[in-house]
C-alpha cells in the first residue's frame, strides 16, 4: 500500500527514469517559490532551491517520503487543490498539488501568501476594534435594508430605540421616520438622491409606542439604476435637547423682547415679537439674509457693531432701522451674542422696538428747545416793548412838565415821536398775536378774488411813504391773473419782506419789488442790495426767534418772528418761499401763489397753522430762509 510504503524511510536516494528525468528539466529551477516532485508513493523525487526550507521544516531529503498527513491529502488523477498552509522562516505558503505523467506523479507547488495573511490579521484586527467601536459609541449605528428593515443595529441604537439588544431589532421594520422634520419625505428622497445623504431632526417611535426626537445623518445607497438598496447612518437622543427648545420657545415666544437665532447669515428661528416688528410671518423670514431687512443706510452700521460686540465679548447695544413692508421705518436696539445651534455656531440676538422712545425722546428735545424759545422770547419782547413805551413815555412826560413852553416845532416831534412808537408797538404786539393763533389754529383765512398787481403797487407806495430814503422799485406785469387770496394776509407777508430789505440795506440802494406768472404759480419777490447773509446762517432762517449775525449787531430790529410769520402765511396759501443771498451783494426773497386758487374756495375758511402746512393738507416742503 502507498502509506506502508511512505511511512517507511528506507530510500534515501532517487534515481529517475529516462522519461521522469526529461520531465524534470521542464520544471521551473529558478521559481522563488517551492516547486517539488512527489511519486504516487509519496517520495520526493524533485525539489528546486526554494523548496528546501520546507524539506528542512519536514526533516525530509530527496527520495524520502512526505510526511504522512500531508500524503494522506493526495488528489486524484487529474484534480488540483489547495490542501494546507505551512510557515517557513517566517513566510506562510500555500501548497496546491497538481497530477502530471498520467498519475504517476505529483507536483507541488508552493505559493508565498506571507502579504494576504498579515492583510487578512490586520483586516481581523480592524474589524474587531470597528465592531468594538461601534458597540461602545454612544451614539446609535444602524443599516437598513431597501424595505427599511433593521440589518445591524449597535446597543447604543438598541437602547434610544427601546430594544432589550440589537438582536431584538433585526429582521423588524424600522420606526424612524428618515427625513428632517422641516422637509417632507419627497423632499428628502431627492435630497437623498442628488447628494447621496441627508440630515436633521427626525420623528422616531420606540418599540413601546412612544415618541422620541433624534439628530441623524443618514447615507443612501442606490443601484446603477438609481434605485435604492438600503440605507446606513448614525443618530443620538435630542428629546430633552428639543423639549428644552420648545420651552424656550415658548417663552421666547410670549416674551416683549424680540429674540432670534441667524447662522450662516440666515434666520433659523424668529420668536413672535420679531415677525411684528418686521411685519412678516416666521415662513417668509426663515432661511433669509437677515440684513435684507435692515435698513440700507444701517447695514454696514449693524455689521461693524455685531462684530466689534462678538470680537470683544461685549455687550453694547446699538441702534438701527428696520424697513416693514410698505416703506414703514421702525428704530431697534439690539444685542448679540455667540452660541451652539443645533452643534453649530450661531448669533442669538434680541432686540426692542424703540421707534416710540425715540419720538418722545425728540420730543423732549423739542420741548426743551420750545421752553429756551419761549424764554428767549420772553426776554426779546420785554426789550422790544420796553423800548417803544420808553419813548411814548418820555414825550408825553415832556409834553405835561413843558407843554406851555414847547414850540410849535417841537411839539409836532414829541408827538410825531409817540405815533411812530405807538404803531411800532402795535405792529409788535400784533405779531406776537398773529403767532398764538397760528400755534392755536383760530386765525382764519379771508380769500376772495384780488388783483396781485394793484396789490403789490400799494404796498410797494407806502412802503416808499415809511422808508423815504431808500429807492424802492416796482417791477409787475399787469396781466398777470386774479388770484384768490386772503389780501390781508399777502400784503402782512409783502410788508414784513419789503421791511425786512430797507432795514439791513443802506440809504440809496435799491430795493426792487417783482412779480411774475411761471406755469400754474405767480413768484413776487423782493430783492435788495444790503449786507447779505452767510451760508451758514440760512439754514433754519424761517424759524422763529432766529438771530443772525447782522441782528445781534443791529439792535431794534424786531422780535425776530417776521419771517416766520411769512412763511406760514405763504404756505397757508399753498405757496412756497425761499431765499438766495450772499454776503455784501443782497438778497432775494421769493414766494409762490397757485394759479390754481382762483375758482376755488369761494367762502371764508378757518385755516390751521399749528403745523405749518398749506391749504391742501400736504406737508410743506423745508426751505431756506433770511433774515427778519
Amino acid at each position: 500500500m502507498a502509506n506502508a510504503s511512505c511511512t517507511e524511510t528506507r530510500l534515501t536516494k532517487c534515481h529517475p527514469m529516462g522519461d521522469e528525468r526529461a520531465e524534470l528539466e521542464t520544471l521551473p529551477r529558478e521559481n522563488p517559490n517551492p516547486v517539488l516532485r512527489v511519486t504516487r508513493d509519496g517520495i520526493i523525487t524533485y525539489a528546486n532551491k526554494a523548496s528546501q526550507p520546507l524539506l528542512k521544516i519536514w526533516k525530509r531529503k530527496l527520495g524520502q517520503c512526505v510526511p504522512a498527513e500531508l500524503f494522506r491529502r493526495f488528489p486524484g488523477i487529474g484534480d488540483r487543490i489547495t490542501i494546507l498552509e505551512v510557515e517557513c522562516e517566517g513566510r506562510v505558503f500555500s501548497i496546491t498539488f497538481a497530477s502530471e505523467m498520467h498519475g504517476r506523479y505529483f507536483n507541488l507547488y508552493g505559493f508565498d501568501i506571507t502579504e494576504y495573511k498579515r492583510a487578512e490579521e490586520a483586516l481581523r484586527e480592524s474589524e474587531v476594534k470597528y465592531r468594538t467601536l461601534v458597540e461602545r459609541l454612544a451614539e446609535g449605528v444602524f443599516q437598513l435594508d431597501a424595505k427599511g428593515t433593521w440589518v445591524t443595529l449597535n446597543p447604543a441604537g438598541a437602547k434610544i430605540l427601546g430594544f432589550a439588544s440589537p438582536g431584538d431589532a433585526i429582521g423588524q421594520r424600522q420606526t424612524i421616520e428618515f427625513f428632517p422634520c422641516d422637509c417632507t419625505a419627497e423632499q428628502a428622497a431627492r435630497h437623498a438622491r442628488e447628494n447621496g445623504s441627508w440630515g436633521g431632526e427626525m420623528l422616531a417611535r420606540k418599540r413601546d409606542g412612544t415618541a422620541c426626537w433624534i439628530q441623524a445623518n443618514v447615507s443612501v445607497s442606490l443601484n446603477d439604476k438609481g434605485a435604492v438598496t438600503g440605507y446606513e447612518g448614525v443618530f443620538s437622543d435630542v428629546t430633552e435637547r428639543k423639549q428644552t427648545e420648545m420651552l424656550l420657545r415658548t417663552l421666547a415666544d410670549r416674551s416683549p423682547i424680540g429674540a432670534f437665532i441667524i447662522q450662516d447669515g440666515k434666520f433659523r428661528y424668529v420668536n413672535t415679537n420679531v415677525q411684528e416688528c418686521i411685519g412678516r410671518k416666521e415662513g417668509e423670514l426663515l432661511g433669509k439674509e437677515s440684513l435684507d431687512y435692515v435698513f440700507p443706510g444701517d447695514r454696514d452700521v449693524v455689521r461693524a457693531a455685531a462684530i466689534a460686540m462678538l470680537k470683544d465679548n461685549v455687550v453694547q447695544p446699538y441702534q438701527y432701522r428696520i424697513v416693514r413692508p410698505g416703506g414703514e421705518v421702525r428704530w431697534v436696539l439690539e444685542t448679540v451674542a455667540l452660541i451652539q445651534y443645533r452643534d453649530r455656531q450661531a448669533i442669538l440676538g434680541n432686540f426692542i422696538d424703540v421707534t416710540d422712545l425715540r419720538r418722545l425722546e425728540k420730543q423732549v428735545v423739542e420741548y426743551e428747545e420750545l421752553n429756551k424759545l419761549k424764554t428767549n422770547l420772553l426776554s426779546t419782547v420785554s426789550h422790544e416793548l420796553r423800548t417803544p413805551l420808553a419813548i411814548i413815555k418820555g414825550y408825553s412826560q415832556m409834553l405835561v412838565a413843558y407843554g406851555r413852553r414847547l414850540g410849535k416845532e417841537e411839539k409836532e416831534n414829541y408827538l410825531r415821536a409817540i405815533d411812530n412808537s405807538t404803531d411800532r408797538l402795535v405792529r409788535q404786539v400784533d405779531q406776537l398775536l398773529d403767532v398764538s393763533r397760528m400755534d392755536a389754529g383760530l386765525l382764519k383765512l379771508q380769500k376772495t378774488e384780488a388783483n396781485l398787481p394793484e396789490l403789490i403797487a400799494t404796498a410797494v407806495s407806502e412802503a416808499r411813504l415809511r422808508a423815504p430814503t431808500r429807492r424802492i422799485l416796482l417791477d409787475v406785469s399787469s396781466r398777470l391773473p386774479m388770484v384768490h387770496i386772503d389780501t390781508i394776509r399777502i400784503r402782512q407777508a409783502l410788508d414784513n419782506l419789503v421791511d425786512n430789505a430797507y432795514k439791513f440795506s443802506g440809504e440809496g440802494t435799491p430795493i426792487r419789488v417783482s412779480a411774475r406768472r411761471s406755469g400754474s404759480e405767480i413768484i413776487v419777490s423782493v430783492t435788495d442790495r444790503g449786507v447779505g447773509i452767510a451760508a451758514q446762517d440760512l439754514t433754519g432762517i424761517f424759524d422763529r426767534m432766529r438771530h443772525i449775525k447782522q441782528r445781534l449787531t443791529q439792535p431794534g430790529k424786531g422780535l425776530g418772528l417776521g419771517l416766520s410769520i411769512t412763511k406760514r402765511l405763504v404756505e397757508a396759501h399753498g405757496g412756497r418761499i425761499r431765499v438766495k443771498s450772499k454776503p455784501g451783494v443782497g438778497s432775494t426773497f421769493t414766494f409762490t401763489l397757485p394759479i390754481a386758487e382762483v375758482h376755488n374756495e369761494k367762502k371764508s375758511q378757518t385755516q390751521d397753522y399749528s403745523r405749518g402746512r398749506g391749504r391742501a393738507g400736504g406737508t410743506q416742503p423745508d426751505l431756506t430762509g433770511a433774515r427778519d
